[in-house]
């Protein structure tokens, strides 16, 4: 299930409209309604965690495996990686659409695809922007 869709059914649940949510995260309810019609979604982490917190759920559970590992890229690497590996899951959901992969091969597909996204990434410290590296003790840069 999507983003906005989850969005949508969280927030019904709770006996909230979508100006209820827009005020209690502080944007308008408009962006709410792009969130839940799929036209948008949140650019910064931040918001994510207020939906969360005000949904009184874990941020995990608004997002599809596709999304978090997206969001995970951007807080690791920054957002120009995060648009990268959006492309990459983009062409891998575009590979796997109409045919006969279970659910659960695809998950396991996207896993290990995000797997060796984060290994490359850390592999190639040259190429991550300074305020997104990792020191290590043994191996300060």
């Amino acid at each position: 299930m999507k983003f906005g869709q989850k969005l949508k059914i969280l927030r019904e649940e709770r006996g909230l409209t979508q100006e209820d949510l827009s005020k209690m995260i502080g944007v308008s309810s408009k962006t709410i309604s792009r969130y839940e019609s799929g036209e948008s979604k949140p650019r910064y982490p931040r918001i994510y965690d207020d939906i969360a917190e005000a949904l009184e759920i874990d941020k995990l559970d608004l997002l599809s495996n596709e999304d978090a590992f997206v969001l995970s890229i951007k807080e690791q690497f920054g957002s120009y990686d995060a648009n990268y590996a959006s492309d990459l899951v983009n062409g891998m959901v575009g590979l796997m659409a109409g045919g006969d992969i279970t659910d659960d091969d695809k998950r396991v597909i996207l896993e290990t695809l995000q797997e060796a996204f984060i290994i490359s990434k850390k592999e190639n410290k040259k190429f991550i922007p300074k305020k997104f590296r990792v020191v290590d003790d043994e191996n300060k840069e």
